[in-house]
């Protein structure tokens, strides 16, 4: 028994030295200069990208200059590289331009960020409701419904298409999506800021609801024989689009009033979702003019 207690003795970390307890103060009072509920007065979690109380920061010129055009966005700082003293043109001086080194803009951004020089900090946009856009829905209206996809950069490629073909909104699942982070901002090249969000905690339910105020749900489904490019898709239609590799679940696929494809070499499989949305806005937004012209 006395030689297991001398064992765990010796086990034992020394006790602190006073140099190492005048240390560990001194990085606790250097942490508390900067207080997380202040936006203006600090960087949270360096090369994150994501300010203090769940703020983001954006990067990247059409993705802030959009961000600052946006009367919905809360802007909280504006960081320009002092080095590109010409980008101050995009602020419309609604917040106070920081010219900073570039390191400090590297620094509270991913190691990847191609940022271009210039950051803003904001808050997450809030969401549109959807009987708002039912209820605003033309003729014509587009709509797209997205089921768990995953990937932010598809997302935002997506949502760039979708604003270039005037679609409505883009509606996405509460649970499995990512959050409107900045790699998805700047994948959206701006994007994120000019079109309405939907947030949808029940996929089946929305398509009952989009059904009810005459629109046509297509599902795009590389399985399917019905071909896109000769399915009539006039009036309101609600494109949805699956998962990247899975598809649409099995509970959406059967909502859907038509499943189509669009057909490509079979030697290359499939086509990345984003892809495939550019390919099906572009089928459905000629359709649209023809049938305006007619």
């Amino acid at each position: 028994m006395k030689n297991k207690i001398k064992k765990i003795k010796r086990n034992r970390k020394p006790a602190d030295s006073k140099q190492s307890r005048f240390a560990k103060i001194q990085n606790r009072e250097l942490e508390s200069i900067s207080k997380p509920q202040n936006p203006t007065t600090n960087f949270k979690r360096s090369g994150s990208g994501m300010g203090p109380n769940g703020q983001v920061w954006l990067y990247g010129i059409h993705t802030v200059k959009a961000a600052l055009s946006n009367p919905n966005r809360k802007k909280y700082r504006l960081l320009i590289n002092e080095s590109s003293p010409d980008l101050l043109t995009l602020n419309n001086e609604e917040i106070k331009t920081e010219f900073v080194p570039r390191q400090k803009i590297d620094s509270i951004l991913s190691s990847n960020a191609v940022h271009q020089g210039i950051a803003l900090l904001v808050a997450p946009l809030k969401y549109e409701p959807l009987d708002a856009i039912c209820q605003s829905s033309g003729q014509n209206t587009v709509v797209v419904i997205l089921d768990q996809i995953t990937d932010p950069r598809n997302i935002g490629a997506i949502l760039r298409s979708a604003s270039a073909f005037n679609v409505a909104c883009v509606v996405i699942p509460n649970k499995y999506t990512p959050q409107m982070t900045a790699t998805l901002a700047k994948s959206a090249s701006g994007a994120l800021d000019q079109i309405p969000i939907v947030n949808s905690t029940n996929i089946s339910r929305t398509i009952d609801t989009l059904k009810k105020t005459d629109f046509w749900v297509v599902g795009l489904d590389s399985g399917s024989k019905q071909i896109f490019s000769r399915t009539n898709t006039n009036g309101k239609i609600a494109l949805v689009l699956g998962a990247e590799g899975a598809g649409l679940r099995r509970l959406t696929r059967e909502k859907c009033d038509f499943l189509v494809n669009i057909p490509i070499n079979p030697r290359i499989g499939s086509l990345n979702v984003s892809t495939s949305a550019a390919i099906a806005f572009y089928e459905i937004s000629n359709i649209h003019k023809m049938s305006s012209l007619t």
